[in-house]
């Protein structure tokens, strides 16, 4: 299913690409998709110690909340339905784009953005690619702040069999993120332990 990959981290054009490629051959993967009310179904159709990629649905109301990607780069393709992107912009509103299906997004690690379900979409299918297993902190802004109902509960498992050292995140200092009239404050730890994570 996945095509040969280098053996490296996937720059971020070779992480799109990689997205519709998948996304266009729909035929090896359909019998793989479920939906489920109660939160966005997850199926891992490739893990290496270099790139993540998933099979995601989207059904209602679903939506990933607000969060980063730690030291990550990524990509998503909408293969069914509609999603809609919002980007945290410091000092404006949230810059708002809806994806239908044959469209995607990008995000590196400076990307604070939510995905959710598009208006009047009743579902979507979506393939994601990341570098390298993401990891979150648990005190980082993305579980202490961003919580959304359709997030998937965090694991305690390695990161990768595979790669056997992985950057954890430390938010040191607290941070501000301004958005429109409001203002968030993350008041974030040292060192605070890494864990596992579906995707986002």
């Amino acid at each position: 299913m996945i095509p040969p990959l280098p053996g490296r981290d996937l720059t971020p054009e070779e992480l799109e690409l990689l997205v519709h490629d998948l996304a266009a051959r729909r035929e090896e993967w359909q019998e793989l998709v479920r939906y489920d009310a109660d939160k966005r179904w997850y199926e891992c159709l490739h893990r290496d110690a270099n790139v993540d990629v998933w099979l995601i649905s989207w059904i209602e109301e679903q939506d990933t909340g607000w969060h980063d990607h730690d030291v990550s780069s990524g990509a998503v393709a909408v293969v069914d339905g509609a999603l809609v992107e919002e980007r945290l912009v410091l000092g404006g509103p949230p810059h708002r784009r809806e994806l239908p299906a044959g469209e995607g997004t990008r995000f590196d690690p400076s990307h604070v953005h939510r995905l959710r379900l598009a208006d009047g979409c009743v579902q979507a299918i979506s393939v994601r690619a990341s570098v390298m297993p993401i990891t979150v902190s648990r005190n980082s802004p993305s579980t202490a702040i961003f919580r959304s109902a359709s997030r998937p509960r965090l694991t305690k498992n390695a990161v990768a069999a595979s790669r056997s050292a992985t950057v954890m995140p430390t938010w040191s200092k607290r941070l501000m993120w301004v958005m429109g009239a409001r203002s968030v404050r993350v008041v974030a730890s040292r060192g605070s332990p890494g864990v596992h994570a579906r995707p986002r």
